[in-house]
C-alpha cells in the first residue's frame, strides 16, 4: 500500500503552488473572485494571474475534475502531487521530467502547453 504523501515532503515552491491551487478552488467553490486573495498570498497580482491562467489550463487539460484537499490538510492529494512534480520539474529547467509526471495521464499533445504555462506561473512563485 502506498503511504501518503505530506505536504512537508515537498519543495517550498511546490507547496506554494499547492497551497495557491487550494485557495483557487475554495474562491471558486464560494463564487468569490481569486485575484485578490491570491494576490496577497503570493504578493503579487502578476504571479496571481499567471497562476489563475495555469490552473485554468490544468482544468482544461486534466483528464477529470483537478482534486484538492482541505486547505489545512497536510496530505496532498494526487493531483496535488502531480502538481508538486510538475512545479519542481519546471523549477529545474527539466522538461523530460516534466513529462514523466505528466505521461499516461494528460495527452502528449497538451503537455508544451502546460509546461509553458507552468514556467511563467513558477517564475513568478519563486
Amino acid at each position: 500500500m502506498l503511504m501518503p504523501v505530506r505536504i512537508e515532503e515537498q519543495t517550498c515552491l511546490a507547496i506554494r503552488a499547492i497551497v495557491a491551487i487550494r485557495l483557487l478552488a475554495i474562491c471558486t467553490r464560494t463564487g468569490n473572485e481569486p485575484l485578490p486573495l491570491l494576490s496577497q498570498r503570493l504578493a503579487s497580482v502578476t504571479a496571481a494571474k499567471a497562476f489563475i491562467a495555469f490552473a485554468d489550463l490544468i482544468g482544461t487539460s486534466w483528464p477529470e475534475t483537478f482534486s484538492v484537499m482541505r486547505p489545512c490538510c497536510r496530505i496532498v492529494s494526487p493531483d496535488e502531487a502531480t502538481l508538486a512534480q510538475m512545479i519542481d520539474a519546471v523549477a529545474a529547467g527539466n522538461r523530460a521530467q516534466f513529462g514523466r509526471a505528466l505521461d499516461g495521464f494528460v495527452r502528449s499533445d497538451r503537455q508544451d502547453a502546460l509546461f509553458i504555462s507552468a514556467a511563467q506561473a513558477t517564475a513568478l512563485l519563486a
